[in-house]
């Protein structure tokens, strides 16, 4: 039997040097990963050209842009504004809440509709069940 042909589903090649000898292609893998290479070259080639493109197309190339606007006296900025102590405002809109959830006042005083601390309005409804739906 030639040694080059198959023996059982193994060639002998592979039998001979122990361990498979057809499994991997060096050379597709090369092949490929030139490609993969070249793949990138050309895209960081590209990516320069466009931003190249884009810095002369600006008005002032080299002048830096500013961050901040001055408004002027007595004039407000645009909207949105930033908030200049968003602490505080959260602490504020918090203590709105919370005197929501847990004060009394009147929503309707024609009506006789009140609104009641959370707390009071769970045990309500624990104690009286809750509204059928009409």
């Amino acid at each position: 039997m030639n040694q080059s042909k198959e023996h059982s589903g193994v060639l002998q090649e592979s039998l001979n040097r122990h361990h498979e000898t057809t499994d991997v292609d060096f050379k597709r893998i090369v092949l490929t990963g030139i490609g993969l290479l070249g793949l990138m070259v050309m895209g960081l080639i590209y990516s320069g050209v466009v931003s190249s493109m884009f810095y002369r197309m600006s008005a002032q190339p080299c002048v830096k842009a500013e961050v901040f606007i001055t408004p002027r006296p007595g004039e407000l900025p645009p909207l949105p504004r930033l908030q200049s102590d968003p602490h505080s405002a959260l602490v504020q809109l918090r203590n709105r809440e919370d005197s929501i959830l847990t004060g009394y006042a009147w929503v309707s005083k024609d009506s006789g509709l009140v609104r009641v601390p959370i707390e009071k309005a769970m045990e309500l409804v624990v104690e009286r069940g809750m509204l059928k739906s009409r």
